[in-house]
């Protein structure tokens, strides 16, 4: 089997993107939290008190103010109320601002000419949605154009999410894929939506055929064939698993989707 990585929050350890800091390694692999979780009874306080401070936001937002959002925003903020509750008005203001609910097809169209970002027609193996990145079909250079359909993506995923889910697959093939693909900035803002607007929405990335320069997503200085890439200060979620499958080998994808 393929080297492999947990990545938190999609920090690595290696600045592998010009201008974009690295994280801490951790040797070990932690558990799926870096607290035990709390009781039922606690969490369905916390959740109680998420929404206290929340206010009269929560009747505006309620598919992001239930519960099973607020446990979501909990757990990446380690069961803190006070670092939850503001995460989660954050996003409330950002989707205020941004209107993703408002994304049409037409805005995103020409985005979606090459199928850099989509939705497969299959689920993986848990049943988690599978959303394909080719990052090698880049067709544009609007930083804005590319969120948009980013988001839109992530939308549209989320909604055809299956009823016991929660998180989705991201299956990144690299083919064609050389350093003019990437935009900083456009690399900084999609690791700043998902970890601050889509937390715990992550739950594996297949990387296919990746370049050189992505190695330090699973492996670490030492070698080993697992390594663990700490949160930042303020991001606490639980991590997520980064399989390399590289070289071609289309059956380790099949494997890991199916």
């Amino acid at each position: 089997m393929s080297n492999k990585a947990i990545l938190g929050d999609f920090h690595v350890h290696k600045p592998a993107i010009p201008g974009l800091k690295p994280a801490k390694m951790s040797k070990r692999l932690r558990a799926s939290g870096s607290e035990k979780s709390p009781s039922l009874e606690e969490q369905r306080a916390k959740i109680n008190d998420v929404k206290k401070m929340i206010g009269a936001l929560a009747d505006k937002f309620p598919a992001l103010c239930s519960d099973a959002s607020i446990l979501r925003y909990l757990r990446a903020r380690n069961w803190s109320v006070k670092k939850a509750a503001k995460m989660l008005k954050e996003t409330l203001k950002w989707r205020l601002e941004f209107k993703p609910e408002k994304l049409r097809w037409e805005d995103i169209a020409h985005e979606a000419e090459t199928g850099k970002i989509y939705k497969a027609n299959y689920f993986d193996k848990k049943g988690r949605t599978v959303i394909v990145v080719r990052p090698g079909f880049q067709n544009t250079s609007a930083v804005a154009g590319q969120i948009k359909h980013l988001v839109y993506c992530l939308e549209n995923a989320i909604l055809t999410m299956n009823p016991d889910q929660e998180q989705m697959t991201w299956l990144v093939d690299f083919q064609w894929w050389t350093m003019a693909c990437i935009s900083v900035k456009a690399a900084r803002d999609t690791l700043k939506i998902l970890q601050d607007h889509y937390p715990e929405r992550l739950g594996v990335a297949i990387l296919y055929n990746p370049p050189k320069v992505f190695e330090s997503f699973w492996t670490d200085d030492d070698n080993d064939d697992a390594a663990e890439v700490g949160p930042d200060k303020e991001t606490e979620d639980q991590p997520c698993s980064c399989k390399n499958v590289g070289n071609g080998d289309a059956a380790e994808v099949v494997k890991e989707l199916k």
